[in-house]
């Protein structure tokens, strides 16, 4: 490989020229000291200081679809933006329900999604997932439980910092707040379909219905093996919330098919057109009809 080098020496050098400039590095080499230091009050161990290195969030955080239009140096200034948290297993992270001003992004370690005594847990997530990134546009409430599977390394963004940074990006922030916009519209439609669901005697807390979970179903469907987290979160945002009451048909032979089920609750049975014989049955993650969305042309 090839790279360009600089030392510190030939940067002194040239900064004695470009005072102005030399202002500039002083600034940004105190907020990387900043974030350096809270690395070292963490008390990391040799895993986690290597998965926290600015550089390597810089490239992570790639992955979250309202990130992925920006460029590397606005990247690296969100990234020494961020708060490093550490949370132990079974710690509660975000609680459903409370004002939301931040999002999460995961470096290393599992949590899970649950219900709201904690019987239920509706989805697992891991390194590279986020949640929480609407509340950075959006006054919202948290929509569901997140707790802690393992101990997490974990790092937090809030809505304040976000929007001091954007002060320096105009450019960056118009495209960020479209795509936020655009976030906002569908995560307001799955809620009006949650309070519905719930309504009808689906689960009642509502965060069997939320977009982590979703991803979590789809990323056990084959059809989508080795796709992208910004794919699945996109893909989970555009899914609708259906309830069927018990006897109540959810395709029939011959149907046109151009959808996909994924069960959140309940049972379903594959039976005769009569509906005198029980071929099959299916339970809460199971998914049927992945094969008629597709078109090849």
């Amino acid at each position: 490989m090839d790279v360009f080098q600089l030392t510190k020496n030939k940067l002194d050098e040239v900064l004695k020229k470009y005072p102005e400039v030399s202002e500039k590095i002083k600034a940004e080499a105190q907020v990387r000291f900043k974030y350096n230091e809270a690395r070292e009050k963490a008390k990391l161990d040799n895993k986690q200081e290597a998965e926290t290195e600015v550089e390597i969030v810089r490239e992570k955080l790639k992955v979250v679809p309202l990130f992925q239009q920006c460029d590397t140096g606005f990247l690296h200034q969100l990234a020494l933006s961020m708060k490093l948290c550490i949370f132990e297993q079974n710690q509660l992270i975000i609680r459903r329900g409370d004002v939301a001003n931040s999002m999460f992004f995961i470096i290393s370690g599992e949590v899970q999604v649950e219900s709201d005594d904690g019987s239920k847990v509706y989805a697992e997530m891991g390194q590279n997932s986020f949640f929480g990134e609407v509340a950075l546009f959006y006054d919202i409430r948290r929509t569901a439980n997140i707790r802690a599977k393992s101990q997490c390394t974990v790092m937090e963004l809030y809505k304040d910092v976000l929007d001091k940074l954007l002060k320096k990006y105009q450019d960056i922030e118009n495209k960020m707040k479209a795509i936020a916009k655009e976030n906002y519209d569908l995560f307001q439609k799955r809620e009006q379909e949650i309070k519905i669901a719930s309504s009808k005697g689906g689960e009642s807390d509502g965060s069997a219905y939320n977009v982590e979970a979703t991803v979590f179903y789809l990323e056990r469907v084959p059809l989508f093996k080795k796709c992208t987290k910004s794919f699945f979160n996109s893909l989970a945002l555009h899914t609708s919330i259906k309830s069927y009451q018990k006897g109540e048909n959810i395709i029939k032979k011959g149907d046109v098919a151009n959808e996909m089920y994924i069960i959140i609750n309940g049972k379903v049975q594959v039976v005769s057109e009569d509906g005198s014989k029980t071929f099959d049955s299916m339970k809460a993650g199971a998914f049927f009809g992945e094969g008629k969305i597709i078109s090849l042309k």
